[in-house]
This record gives structure tokens, sequence and C-alpha cells, in this order.
């Protein structure tokens, strides 16, 4: 029951409080890891009592931590959205161990459960030169990363950079999606200025198109237009039978939004809803609340 749900995750919650106090980290269960690597603005602040590291805010809100783990479970596609100039640094590794163990959980339940697991490179448009791969190296402290990502500094283009990342993400084994909210915000708005001026616009592309296009970026350091990445959610979602989602029930397919503060969660939302639904500012933590936001009749974003 609800009640029996809610006591159970606050005494879980109390218990791992106890164990930080503690220190006794190797105790973490998956899925407080995650919620830590996913929603605290400062990943390294962990332990009150040792190393002289404090506990945020964030973290002692079990509140918070609920988000997190409605989303996850509710989600058929869940997409971490990252900053593309440090993907690593934002990228929970142990998110798609987590989906896999809610799986698990859902077969014991005697559900055939299906998820997928995508990172959404936002802002790599901001992928200029070498500074993605130099700002991850010096971030990451990573010599193995500078060796994964092949670097050669005379060939500083874009171009190499975001190839660099696609081959070292293949590598991995991790799905990608290379994107720019900001400007598909302003191409939105260019157009929204071309209309109410009544100067021409292109004839909107047709799903055909759309559907192939963002099948041939997929995996690829091309940035999907807003068009192409719902298509591409889509096609996704609709590999995924009925009977497998999350909740069998729901017709339309549910997407999980979720990433680090700053990553772009608020207008990438606002850009796939061709709308302002949800706040948008520099301070972490904005977007942190549990929102449904119907995309159209075969999406849902949560």
């Amino acid at each position: 029951t609800r009640s029996e749900l809610d006591v159970a995750e606050r005494e879980s919650f109390l218990e791992w409080r106890r164990k930080i106090v503690e220190y006794v980290p190797h105790m973490l269960t998956i899925d407080q890891s995650i919620a830590r690597s996913l929603i605290l603005p400062v990943l390294r602040a962990s332990i009150e009592q040792n190393e002289n590291l404090v506990v945020t805010p964030f973290e002692k809100n079990i509140e918070v931590w609920r988000q997190l783990w409605r989303v996850t479970e509710m989600s058929d596609i869940i997409v971490q959205i990252v900053d593309s100039r440090n993907p690593l640094l934002f990228w929970c590794k142990d998110l798609p161990d987590y989906t896999k163990e809610l799986v698990a959980r859902a077969e014991r339940r005697g559900h055939m459960q299906q998820k997928r697991v995508l990172m959404l490179m936002n802002k790599a448009d901001l992928l200029n030169e070498t500074n993605g791969i130099d700002h991850a190296l010096l971030l990451n402290d990573d010599r193995s990363l500078a060796r994964a990502l092949s670097i050669d500094r005379t060939n500083t283009t874009l171009c190499h950079c975001s190839q660099a990342w696609v081959e070292h993400f293949h590598t991995l084994g991790i799905s990608f999606l290379f994107f720019s909210a900001v400007n598909e915000r302003e191409a939105q708005e260019a157009q929204d200025r071309a209309i109410a001026e009544g100067a021409p616009v292109p004839e909107p592309r047709s799903t055909e198109e759309i559907t192939a296009t963002a099948a041939a970026k997929f995996g690829t350091a091309q940035l999907l237009t807003i068009d192409e990445l719902i298509q591409q959610l889509t096609t996704m979602g609709s590999m995924i039978p009925a009977e497998n989602r999350a909740d069998p029930n729901r017709r339309k397919i549910t997407i999980g939004m979720v990433g680090y503060p700053n990553v772009g969660k608020s207008t990438t939302i606002n850009v796939l809803c061709r709308a302002k639904r949800v706040a948008e500012s520099a301070t972490p933590g904005k977007t942190k609340h549990f929102q449904t936001i119907h995309i159209n009749q075969d999406l849902v974003l949560c």
C-alpha cells in the first residue's frame, strides 16, 4: 500500500543516513548511489563526519530521492541529459545497472519489463576546437580517457572533438544522441517571428523524412532537430511491446528526463513541448519535481 511504501522508504533512508555518518560507503545500495549521482549538485559532498565533507541539503531530503525513484520506475525510456563539454562528468554509469535491477524486480513479480537508457548530449553546439576534450580531461583527471579518445592536437575541429566522443561511447556501449536545446529554441522563435510577420516559411517535412534522418543520425555526432529527437524517442519506444512497458495499461510511451543541475533539462523539456512548461534557471535544482507533460499522442514526459 501507499502507507507501507512510505514507511519502508523512510526506514531505508534513515538507515542510509546512519551509514553515511558511520562512513560505510560499501554498504550503500545501488538505488542510493544512483540518486546521489543524478540529483546532487555536488557529487563529492557525501560523507558528513569523514574527510571534512558535508552532506548537501538535497541529499538529506527524502522527497528529492523519491522524485528519482518514481521517474525511473514509471519510465519506458530514461533519458539522462549531460553537458556535451564534459559528458562523463555528468553521466551516471550506474544508471543502466539500476535500470536492469528494476527490470529484474518486475520479472520477479511476473511482469516482463523492458526499459531503455539513452544519453542526450545537450549543448553540443558548444563543442568547439578541443574545449570539450580538454575540459573533460581536466575535471575527470583520467589519463586512460585521454588515450581512449586518441587526441590529435593538430586536428582541433568540432568534427574531430565530437567524433572522439562518438568512438568512446561506442566502446562503452552507451546509446547517445547529440542535441542543442538552445539552438532549437532559437529556431522555433525565428519561425514564430516569420509567421507573425507573414514571411514565407519552409514546408514541414514528412514523417517519413524525419524518421529516416533521425535514424541516420543515431549514434553519430550530427545534431538532431527537435522533430528528429521526438521521432527517435517514438521509434525507440515503439520497439517496446505494450505488455512490456512500465505500465502495460498506458497507451503512451513514458520518457523519463533526468540529469545533473544546469545541463539543460528545463530548456530541453520546454523545447520538446514547444512552450514554456517548466521554469528555467541557472540555480541548481530548479527542475527537480516530478511532472507529467504530454508531448503528442505517442509520448509523455515525466
